[in-house]
Formats: structure tokens, sequence, C-alpha cells
């Protein structure tokens, strides 16, 4: 969080000014052992996150109390005043260093736009219910860096981002509409006025690869295909466009193995592969996670946690496919390619980018251990990553197609 007036009321909630509570050095000795002063605010050093795919950490400032009994830990929020900051950069070039996630504050941002050095703009946005002022600020170089909205009323941390959110965007689109700029967001902080308490949505950098044991070319075509809509999905920003990519893939590994299941049947043979479930054992997640990378990683619990979705948990991917994935892929088809008529809703909700960053994760990972069950000699054959023995549940889908064909 930014530095504190003296005269401010403190963060932690003691209704003192700040210069006579955690403001006053010689109070900073009374803190709890390990406690951290409310104005210091770290660079944050990531933890291994699934590369690629926005995160949502909570950053809660080290209080010598409790923050709240309404939420003791003090990672939802409470009804009160926030505020939110949109970082902007231009498409394809970094703010800070890779693993890092610094505070909003030290962070300037870049765009297209030119507003002028040390200038700032006011927009404010009204709607039915209420009406927030955003300030945005020019960096050293006079682009525009950054918009902050005034504090205003919300119920918890997740409800001021929701609130904000679709005011704030609808800035940026009129904006590059207006002057055929991109206005790309870099990150999204919400922060609790009375805590301090920092909501931060961000994109986890690729990591860096090792030399491959082998880098030759792959003549088989199926492979090659899937390959190539895989490397489309890494490269782009859009996590509707990745999800949908993927989502491709998944369609189209299920559609193989039923004429894979087809042909084998003509000729008498038998077909199958392994199972794809979701693991139940929290171990038995990260082997399953690092069967389907080069290389196995140490693996951060609220990685874990954001990747493997309670609703997945013990499923297998038939399942998770029917009953989630292929939903959300036709509310977001409908929104692009529907009926035609005049658009009925701002793109950020028409396109569900919420839950799409909700499956997201998963959606990658459950492509990654199809395509290495589809391909085991192309696909991860150095690694020493176990494959999941048993039946097949896809085998049992394709089968159940075939009979119904």
């Amino acid at each position: 969080m930014g530095s504190v007036g003296r005269n401010s009321p403190c963060p932690c909630g003691s209704g003192r000014k700040y210069k006579q509570c955690h403001g006053n050095p010689a109070n900073l000795a009374k803190l709890a052992p390990g406690a951290l002063a409310v104005t210091q605010t770290p660079q944050i050093s990531l933890p291994v996150f699934l590369p690629g795919e926005n995160v949502r950490l909570t950053c809660v400032p080290i209080m010598a109390k409790p923050m709240d009994p309404r939420d003791p830990t003090g990672r939802k929020g409470v009804p009160g005043k926030y505020h939110v900051t949109v970082v902007l950069s231009r498409p394809g070039f970094g703010l800070v260093p890779e693993n890092t996630s610094p505070d909003a504050t030290e962070m300037e941002g870049d765009s297209h736009f030119a507003l002028g050095r040390n200038q700032e703009l006011r927009v404010t946005v009204k709607t039915d219910n209420t009406s927030i002022e955003f300030v945005g600020l020019a960096n050293r170089n006079g682009y525009l860096g950054k918009l902050r909205s005034e504090p205003f009323e919300a119920q918890d941390l997740e409800g001021a981002r929701r609130m904000v959110y679709q005011l704030m965007m609808s800035i940026l689109s009129n904006t590059a509409l207006e002057l055929d700029i991109p206005m790309h967001v870099y990150q999204i902080e919400t922060t609790e006025v009375r805590t301090g308490t920092i909501l931060r949505n961000l994109m986890f950098p690729h990591w860096d690869s090792p030399t491959r044991p082998r880098l030759a070319p792959v003549l088989e075509q199926d492979f090659r295909i899937y390959a190539s809509m895989y490397r489309e999905a890494l490269s782009s920003n859009s996590s509707v466009y990745r999800f949908l990519c993927l989502f491709k893939i998944i369609e189209a590994i299920f559609a193989r193995r039923v004429r894979l299941a087809r042909e084998a049947r003509r000729k008498g043979e038998s077909f199958s592969r392994a199972p794809e479930m979701i693991p139940e054992n929290p171990d038995a997640r990260v082997a399953w996670l690092n069967g389907i990378f080069l290389v196995p990683r140490d693996w951060h619990p609220l990685a874990l946690e954001a990747i493997f979705v309670e609703k997945s948990i013990g499923r297998d991917v038939p399942f998770i496919r029917k009953e989630f994935l292929a939903p959300l892929r036709d509310r977001v088809a409908h929104a692009l390619y529907g009926r035609s008529g005049e658009l009925p809703m701002f793109a950020d909700e028409a396109l569900h980018v919420d839950e799409i960053d909700y499956w997201l994760p998963l959606t990658k990972c459950i492509v990654r251990r199809m395509i290495k069950n589809e391909f085991p000699d192309l696909f991860l054959s150095e690694a020493s990553a176990t494959r999941d023995p048993g039946p097949s549940a896809a085998v049992t889908s394709a089968s159940a197609q075939l009979r119904r064909k």
C-alpha cells in the first residue's frame, strides 16, 4: 500500500491518527513479534503458479491486533471504503521484473495515450446506484500509466473489484475506440482503505525453460495440428481466446478418439487410453501436475487451489467437459457468433471473463494431460513422469458415442 498521511486515521482500525499509532517509530517495538508496520509493503516474490495465467493474490498487512471479527484473517474485507487501481502497459512490454508483484503505487504504468507530463485527467462514471470518480495519472514520459478510483463504498474486496471493473473497462474501451489504440491492462489492484489489504489481479509470467533434451522436427500431422493450436493459445493475452483454443483441442481429441475407436473396431482390435481423472489426494495432484510439465515444480498450495477447483476434484475429464467447460464455451460462442442483432451487454460481461479465469488453469492442464496420453512418443517422451494406469473414462465415452451411432 502507499504511504499514509500523518494526520490520517491509522489503517489498523485503532481510531487514532496514523502519527500516534503505527506511524510513530516508538510504537513499532510494541507490535507483535515479526509484525510489519502498515507502511511496509515489500515487493513480493511470487510462488510457483501456473505460467501465463491470471493470478489473484491477497496481501494482508500483519497487525498487532485482529483486523475485524467479521473477517478475522483480513482476506475478504468488510463493508467500508475501497479504491481500485488499474495499471496499464503497452502490449508485449513488461513493467517490472518477472516473478515479482510490486504495489501499484510503485509502478508508473504505460500506454499509447499521450496525456502530458505531470498531468492527470478526471472522469466521473455514474450508474443507477452510485457515482465513482476515476483519476488518470501520467508516467514520467507523459503517457497515461494508470487509472485509480476515488474511495467508494463496497461490501468486500471482491465486491469492490466487480463494482469498478465494468466501469473502468468502459473508460478504456471508449478510449480505444476513439483513438484507435490498445488499452492493455497489466495489473488490477483493489485496496481496503481501512486496513490496507490488497487484492491483486495479475498475469503470472511464463517460466524460463531449460534446453530440451532433443529438439527435432515432428512430422506426424495430427500432433503438429494440436501443437500449433496450443502455441496459438499461449501467444494470446486474451483469456477468452486462450480458453476457446484450449477447449477446441479437448473437443478435437475426443473426436479423434471416436474415430480411432471406430477404426479399431472394424479391424477387430482393441482401443484404449489412460484414464484422465482429477486426483482426490493432494499429493497425487502434485504428481499429476509434474507429469505434464518437462521440469517438476514445487507447486505452491495457492497454485494447487487455483488449478484444482473444488468442482473438479475426483471427477473425470468427460464429466468436466460436459458439465462445466462445454456450457461455458457455448455461452461465449453465443455472445460472439449468436443470432445477429444488437449487442445485449458489455463484452467483459458477455464473455464471462471471471468464469473463464476460474476454469482456465485446469483447462490448460487437462489439454496437456490429454495430449500426453494421445501422443506419448512425441510429447514429453523424455520426462520420467508417470502416466495414469487403468481403464480410460475417455474410451468409455468414445465407445458410448459409437454405440449411439
